[in-house]
């Protein structure tokens, strides 16, 4: 079995190929309470049909910004910080804002970073000095909400948490954008909105993390994550070449709802806008309706409810993992634990002796805030510090299971937070988790500047998340 061809966004990888947003359902069953999903929103009343929520106004749904891997990083504050990703962000000055002059939008910023593939997504951002939408006097932003998305991983948000869309998922690789279809077709899931808080389920489905429902009856209430399909009955050969495009993806790829939205009864279908979108012609999808949609069961394609990655249609189930390989041995005196990615030191900033400072990297220098020692414990390694002899830990306990906790140094008291193992990756590199989260000691950002903050953070096999381990006097 072939993967679905892989959808590509500006020269990266718009998630790996084999990814739930990219896999196919137009042969999976139809989900045993797709009729009811759609009586229930069409029930609002209004027009039930769907929308094109994009077009050639280029403040019509989903601006989105490009930088490379040089753009400043500034400061940014959020509301939902426990459910965020921790800036800097590499946000312009001038970045878009979604739906700028309505007072009511959600008035997203959306950056993607070419060079090193990752995706900013922020939820309403709002100067926290002038209640002004965009940065503050000093460059820095406030906003809800924001998610970092490493473009080439299949991780997904811990399981409730929301993102810049509400229901945990990514946005931009999501959208209709008009290159694909200059290029001929569109190779993934898109995104649909409908519905209101009374008519959407207060629980989710997978691959989404995060529901904003109010209806206790998963019979008739649709759950945020699951994916509707165009019927392959409905006959698209009256419409224009490029609303073919669009309803073949849609009936092939599917769109998933993500949030409510729309009036009446209507379900909008999300873009980016470019002044070449014909506005009459999209305006075709309001001739379809919400009827000739079905929601479909995609239990099938899940490999691990903690992950994007699908099996694939008419493939055999992806077998479990095989168990790690046996560690070679590590080094038993003092080391420099030097990123991969950066070529830089792991460090204890500022020679600090004190419990709780937090790890960054740093140009490899020979100091003793630069050296460490493994020591072996029940289920891993403690990592002391040379300098100030404590021990490497997650801030926020064994709890801080999430994305984003700082490395910390703290006394060793024999916490899962303090107890790491070390995985055998690339070229005599390895990755290192506490037991804790199982998540992969990280170089925030995939920085390669002094000062770059070490983080826990989802495994995606990134060069900033790989170590080696340079034995030294």
């Amino acid at each position: 079995m072939l993967l679905a061809q892989a959808p590509t966004l500006n020269g990266c990888p718009s998630f790996p190929a084999n990814s739930v947003y990219n896999t196919p359902i137009d042969t999976l069953p139809i989900n045993a309470y797709s009729n009811n999903y759609i009586n229930t929103i069409n029930n609002l009343g209004g027009v039930n049909h769907l929308h094109a929520n994009f077009g050639s106004d280029p403040q019509n749904e989903f601006p989105y910004a490009t930088v490379t891997g040089s753009q400043p990083k500034v400061p940014i504050g959020f509301d939902y910080a426990d459910v965020s990703d921790p800036g800097p962000y590499p946000i312009p000055p001038n970045a878009p804002i979604q739906h700028l002059t309505d007072p009511n939008a959600d008035h997203h910023v959306i950056v993607q970073d070419t060079t090193n593939c990752i995706l900013y997504e922020v939820f309403h951002v709002e100067s926290s000095t002038n209640g002004i939408l965009g940065p503050n006097p000093d460059g820095s932003w406030w906003a809800t909400q924001g998610t970092i998305w490493h473009l080439g991983s299949n991780a997904l948000r811990p399981d409730g948490w929301t993102s810049a869309d509400a229901a945990g998922m990514a946005i931009l690789p999501t959208l209709v954008r008009y290159e694909e279809v200059q290029a001929g077709a569109i190779n993934h899931a898109l995104r649909i909105t409908a519905g209101a808080t009374n008519t959407t389920f207060t629980g989710h489905v997978w691959p989404a993390r995060h529901d904003a429902g109010g209806c206790g009856d998963s019979t008739q209430c649709v759950p945020f994550g699951t994916r509707f399909r165009l019927k392959a009955s409905f006959n698209i050969s009256g419409y224009s070449p490029t609303m073919q495009i669009l309803l073949t993806a849609l009936k092939k790829y599917g769109a998933f709802l993500t949030d409510n939205g729309g009036y009446g009864g209507a379900w909008f279908i999300s873009g980016v806008p470019n002044p070449n979108w014909n506005d009459t012609d999209l305006h075709n999808f309001v001739n379809i309706l919400s009827n000739n949609l079905e929601a479909v069961d995609e239990s099938s394609l899940m490999v691990d409810p903690n992950s994007g990655q699908a099996n694939q249609p008419g493939s055999s189930p992806t077998p479990p993992p095989p168990p790690p390989p046996s560690p070679s041995p590590l080094p038993t005196g003092w080391i420099n634990i030097v990123n991969k990615f950066s070529g830089k030191c792991l460090d204890d900033t500022n020679l600090s002796f004190a419990p709780a400072n937090p790890m960054i990297q740093y140009d490899c220098w020979g100091g003793d805030n630069q050296k460490w020692l493994l020591t072996q414990v029940q289920g891993g390694y403690k990592i002391t510090n040379k300098l100030s002899n404590l021990q490497l830990d997650v801030a926020g306990g064994p709890g801080a299971t999430g994305n984003g906790p700082p490395i910390i140094q703290w006394p060793y008291w024999g916490g899962s937070n303090e107890i790491w193992n070390f995985n055998l990756s690339s070229n005599g590199s390895y990755t290192i988790t506490p037991n804790s989260s199982g998540k992969c000691m990280d170089d925030s950002g995939i920085s390669p500047y002094n000062g770059s903050a070490i983080i826990q953070w989802t495994c995606w096999g990134g060069d900033n998340q790989k170590w080696f381990l340079v034995p030294v006097q």
